[in-house]
């Protein structure tokens, strides 16, 4: 598991000092005096050191004004987006991109988003990865379809984006749990 990082105000600068507490994962150490704003700089490097990778969305829609629309909410919510404007496109993309989410419309030319959905579930390695469907269609056997499909959640068009974005979170959260769990029975199963 990975630990919180730590800065360390202190009255010590001798080399000796320094090297104990990296030894023990300090990431940084504000010598004192210290000025509140150098700490408060030093505290904005180490946690941007520490950010892991962003997490990567594909965003599928035939409606490129969409596509960009959602590519610039969710790359302002650290997000980062891969767009796709031809469905026909999906699933070559996910083998490519390897995203932690998919939010796909459903009525789309070529391949529909039920199609998209059916080949993602189809496929073992993608199996486990999230689909949110977005659709113009709300009637109720679209969204049952969707969810027996195998989808993860269902907006209607137009979608609040404040709500997109909180059911990303948790569709986010939810794959960072089984993707946990995961690891853990495999670690255990080696132990």
């Amino acid at each position: 598991a990975k630990s919180a990082p730590v800065v360390l105000l202190t009255a010590s600068e001798t080399e000796e000092y320094r090297a104990k507490a990296a030894k023990l994962g300090v990431q940084a150490q504000v010598a004192k005096p210290y000025d509140p704003k150098g700490v408060v700089e030093e505290i904005k490097n180490v946690l941007k050191k520490n950010k892991g990778p962003l997490q990567k969305i594909l965003v599928v829609d035939d409606d490129p004004m969409l596509v960009k629309m959602l590519d610039s909410r969710l790359t302002a919510s650290g997000y980062e987006v891969v767009p796709v404007t031809d469905s026909a496109l999906a699933i070559r993309k996910v083998h490519l991109e390897n995203p932690d989410l998919i939010v796909t419309d459903i009525m789309m030319p070529n391949v529909d988003g039920y199609q998209v959905l059916e080949q993602l579930k189809a496929e073992g390695r993608l199996h486990n990865i999230p689909v949110i469907m977005v659709s113009a269609l709300n009637e109720l056997d679209s969204v049952v379809r969707c969810i027996e499909l195998g989808a993860e959640d269902y907006l209607p068009k137009p979608f609040d984006p404040v709500l997109l974005r909180a059911r990303i979170g948790a569709c986010l959260e939810t794959k960072r749990l089984r993707d946990q769990e995961v690891q853990l029975r495999r670690e255990l199963a080696e132990w």
